[in-house]
């Protein structure tokens, strides 16, 4: 009989088994769950068990009653007092609240450019993201980067695009 069958049996780890046959029994040459023990063997390390087993109840039996004992009621403290929740958003204050602000004084829709400007630059004035700007020239098949400088035909039509007007 192997190992791993007595273990499936007894519901015992082969490791736990292999070690008791060699310190009990003093069986050798086993090695892993695989190895073999003859029905002789296998009957005197099921006996072993059994015998553990018996030993092992009596003593839960006697773990249990003692857990029964009936337990004092414990001492409830009264209950705290309710707290009022702290708001814990965070409070815009800063540059996002002053921006608005000046966005909402400041409705500039003129300005003034030389010949060239960047695209950067143009954004910065329009108020407007980068990527749409560049978004705009492709639609019109011009490939700029944010670095890039454009002149000032292409701005005027970009500057109607986005309701502003640009002088020289």
């Amino acid at each position: 009989m192997r190992i791993y069958e007595l273990s499936k049996i007894l519901n015992v780890p082969s490791k736990e088994i292999i070690k008791v046959a060699r310190d009990e029994f003093e069986i050798q040459g086993l090695k892993s769950h695989m190895s073999s023990v003859s029905e002789l063997q296998a009957a005197k390390i099921q006996k072993y068990y059994i015998k553990g087993k018996e030993s092992q109840d009596t003593k839960e039996e006697v773990k249990k009653e003692k857990k029964k004992q009936p337990r004092q009621p414990q001492k409830r403290s009264e209950p705290q007092k309710k707290r009022p929740k702290r708001d814990l958003r965070k409070k815009t204050k800063g540059k996002k609240s002053d921006y608005k602000s000046k966005e909402e004084e400041e409705e500039v829709t003129e300005f003034e450019i030389g010949e060239t400007i960047s695209v950067k630059e143009i954004s910065e004035l329009f108020r407007v993201n980068s990527n749409e700007i560049i978004k705009k020239l492709m639609s019109y098949g011009v490939m700029a980067t944010i670095n890039e400088e454009i002149d000032f035909d292409t701005a005027v039509i970009l500057a109607e695009e986005f309701d502003f007007t640009v002088i020289k």
